[in-house]
C-alpha cells in the first residue's frame, strides 16, 4: 500500500571547510584542539553485500520504473529553499522538498497525500496518508514509512494536526500547548549521537544542525565507490570518535538502532542503479549531490539545504523496510561486535556503559534474542510506544490518549513483523547518563 514516509533523521548531511569541525546554519563547535582521534577496530569479516542490501541478492533493473526525472519540464526541477522553508538533518527529505516531491516549505501534513484508513476516532482523528512523491523519489516499504512518520509526529511534530517539520520549529496549532520542535529539536530522542556526517550536540554548542567536516571527509576518503562494508567501517569510526570526545555520548533505543543503521541508508537510498550494475553503485559525485557538497578534499564547499537528486539517477528496484534497516544494523554488529549498544558515557569520555536490554524490557528482549529475526526493529518501535515524551502529558487529557494513537498506527506493523508483546519498559535505567536528560523529559 501507499504510505507516509520520512527518511530517518539520523541520515544526516555533511561536508565542510578545512580547519573547522562543524559547518551549519548556527554552528558553534568546541575548539578543535580538544578533539581526539579514536582507535578504530578492524571488522571480523566483510559482508560483500550488494548496495540493495541482503534481502535482494539478485536485483533486476527496470529503467522506466526506476528513473527519477528531475530534468527540465519534469515538474521536479530543483528549486532552492526560501528564507521561511524548513530544511534539516535529513538529506533525502531536503532533496525531496527541493525537487517538489514533498511540500517545498518542509512542513508535511495529512493534506499532502491520499487518505488510506482512519486509525483513531474523535475530533482529531488522524489518518495514514500516502505521500506519493516520496514513493516516486525513494522506493521504501510500509514498515519503514509508517513507523518513521508516526514517530516523527510524536517527537518532531504537532500531534493535533498530524504534521511535522523536516527542519526546525514551526507554529503549533494550540499556542502554549503545542510547540513542534521539528527534527532538529529531537536530540537523543530521534536524532542521535555518532551520526554519519552530523556533529554531536555536545560538541557543537547544543546545535545538531551542524555538518561535521571530519566525518564527511572520513567517509569521502574511504573509497571512490561506496559499499555496505565501507559505510559499516564509517559507522564504527563515528561511534568511536563520539565516545572519545563527547562525555555526554548517549544511545537510547532509537539511537542504538540508528547509529549503525543510518550509515546503511546512505547506500540503500543514494546508490544509482543501471543495467550493468542492477545492485547499484554510489560514486563520489552522487554522494556530494545528495549532501550539497562541491569541490574536492581540502576545498569542500557545503551549502546548507541545497541537497539535490542527481541527473540520470535510478532508484533502487525494490521497496525498503524497517526490517531491512534492522538487518543492515545487525550485520554491522556481527562485523563490529557491540556496535549496537544501549547506554552512554557517564560524564567523562571513554566511559561508555551499557544497559542490559533484558532488564530494560522485563526480559522480553535480551542480549540473546535482540538480534534474532525482526526483534531489533520490534524493539525500536515498541520502546518508542512505551517512552512517549513527557511534554505531551498536559495535552492528552484534552484530545485523547497519544499512546493509544501511536499503538493503533504501529500495531499493524509490529504484527506484520511478528513482534513479541512488550509491556514493561524501564526508561529510568537511562538516568545515570547525563546525555539522556532530554530523552527522559
Amino acid at each position: 500500500m501507499k504510505v507516509a514516509f520520512v527518511l530517518l533523521s539520523s541520515l544526516r548531511l555533511g561536508a565542510g571547510f578545512p580547519g573547522m569541525m562543524g559547518v551549519g546554519r548556527n554552528s558553534s563547535p568546541k575548539p578543535i584542539s580538544k578533539r581526539t582521534e579514536p582507535s578504530v577496530r578492524q571488522p571480523l569479516f566483510l559482508s560483500k553485500r550488494p548496495n540493495t542490501g541482503i534481502t535482494n541478492p539478485h536485483p533486476t533493473f527496470n529503467a522506466t520504473a526506476q528513473f527519477v526525472d528531475v530534468g527540465p519540464h519534469s515538474g521536479h526541477e530543483f528549486q532552492a529553499p526560501g528564507p521561511n522553508d524548513r530544511r534539516g538533518p535529513c538529506p533525502g527529505l531536503n532533496a525531496a522538498a527541493n525537487h517538489g516531491f514533498i511540500p517545498h516549505n518542509g512542513i508535511l501534513t495529512a493534506a499532502d497525500g491520499e487518505c488510506l484508513e482512519s486509525t483513531t476516532a474523535g475530533v482529531y482523528s488522524l489518518t495514514i496518508v500516502a505521500l506519493k512523491g516520496l514513493d516516486e523519489a525513494f522506493n521504501v516499504g510500509p514498515t519503514f514509512s509508517v513507523g518513521a512518520s508516526a514517530v516523527g509526529v510524536v517527537y518532531a511534530g504537532d500531534f493535533l494536526t498530524g504534521t511535522w517539520s523536516i527542519g526546525g520549529k514551526y507554529p503549533g496549532s494550540v499556542p502554549l500547548l503545542t510547540d513542534p520542535p521539528g527534527l532538529l529539536g529531537t536530540h537523543s530522542k530521534y536524532e542521535a549521537d555518532g551520526s554519519p556526517t552530523r556533529g554531536d550536540a555536545y560538541l557543537n554548542g547544543g546545535n545538531v544542525d551542524v555538518l561535521d567536516m571530519n566525518y564527511f571527509a572520513q567517509l569521502y576518503n574511504l573509497g571512490t565507490e561506496y559499499t555496505h562494508d565501507i559505510v559499516a567501517a564509517h559507522a564504527e569510526y563515528c561511534q568511536a570518535y563520539s565516545k572519545a570526545n563527547n562525555p555526554y555520548f548517549f544511545l537510547g533505543p532509537i539511537g542504538a538502532f540508528l547509529s549503525p543503521g543510518t550509515n546503511g541508508l546512505i547506500i540503500n537510498m543514494m546508490s544509482n542503479h543501471s543495467a550493468d550494475i542492477p545492485g547499484g553503485t554510489l560514486t563520489r559525485d552522487v554522494l556530494k549531490s545528495f549532501y550539497s557538497v562541491t569541490g574536492e578534499p581540502g576545498s569542500f564547499v557545503y551549502k546548507p539545504g541545497y541537497e539535490r537528486i542527481p541527473d540520470n539517477w535510478y532508484k533502487r528496484p525494490d521497496s525498503f523496510g524497517l526490517e531491512d534497516i534492522g538487518s543492515d544494523a545487525q550485520m554491522n554488529n556481527l562485523m563490529y561486535p557491540g556496535q549496537i549498544s544501549l547506554g552512554g558515557n557517564t560524564g567523562k569520555v571513554n566511559t561508555f556503559t551499557g544497559v542490559d536490554p533484558g532488564n530494560l524490557t522485563g526480559g522480553v528482549f535480551n542480549a540473546a534474542n535482540l538480534f534474532q529475526g525482526n526483534n531489533l526493529a520490534c524493539f525500536v518501535l515498541q520502546a518508542t510506544q512505551q517512552a512517549v515524551p513527557g511534554q505531551f502529558s498536559g495535552l492528552l487529557g484534552n484530545i485523547g490518549d497519544l499512546v493509544k494513537w501511536l499503538a493503533d498506527i504501529l500495531g499493524p506493523i509490529t504484527k506484520e513483523l511478528g513482534c513479541p508483546q512488550l509491556d514493561v519498559f524501564r526508561k529510568e535505567m537511562f538516568a545515570p547518563f547525563p546525555g539522556a536528560e532530554s530523552y527522559l523529559h
